[in-house]
């Protein structure tokens, strides 16, 4: 149980390491080696669109966080097989209802992508930067969503991949300027 605790505690802290985000370039104004920072204006341009969004920390309530060791109906997780058979699939049941919504069973008919923009020599020439349109119904103005990628520049064997799902568009990832602004929001 303390493994499993601690196994739980190490994922947390890198997800949340990695969502804070870690300055990938200290040369750019606004942005810190401690933590990012989003630009003023960007928050207030967003915030001014819908009353129904918070983008200042400061005003985000208090909450507390479910301990996640501890299922719906109330009762713990007393090993890896109630793990295994029970908690996980609360939790991932919890975020297919609150947060990502479902995926689909299968690949839609018109899925199409798009790569719009490729620079061998972003992040000061460390990475290649990638950004890639994916239409879902193969229409211009129909649903799609842009995807940034940063692939490391000079290596000669595969390299690990983090995906992030990010809701408030590939500009607040970093302060290049040539990264498309999503105008969806």
């Amino acid at each position: 149980m303390k493994l499993i605790k601690n196994i739980f505690a190490c994922f947390c802290l890198t997800f949340i390491h990695s969502v804070a985000g870690q300055a990938q370039d200290p040369q750019h104004e606004g942005i810190s080696q401690r933590s990012w920072t989003a630009k003023k204006e960007l928050s207030d341009t967003l915030t001014k669109r819908g009353p129904e969004f918070n983008y200042y920390e400061e005003n985000v309530p208090a909450f507390e966080l479910p301990d996640p060791l501890i299922m719906v109906d109330g009762i713990a997780v007393t090993g890896p097989g109630t793990w295994k058979l029970k908690r996980r699939p609360e939790i991932l049941e919890l975020f297919r209802k609150f947060v990502y919504g479902r995926t689909p069973i299968e690949r839609p008919e018109d899925l199409s992508f798009d790569v719009f923009d490729v620079d061998r020599e972003a992040l000061g020439g460390k990475a290649i930067r990638k950004q890639v349109r994916v239409s879902f119904t193969g229409k211009k103005e129909g649903p799609s969503m842009d995807i940034l990628i940063y692939l490391p520049n000079h290596v000669k064997k595969p390299v690990p991949l983090f995906l992030g799902l990010n809701f408030q568009g590939n500009q607040t990832i970093h302060s290049d300027p040539a990264i498309r602004i999503t105008t969806s929001l």
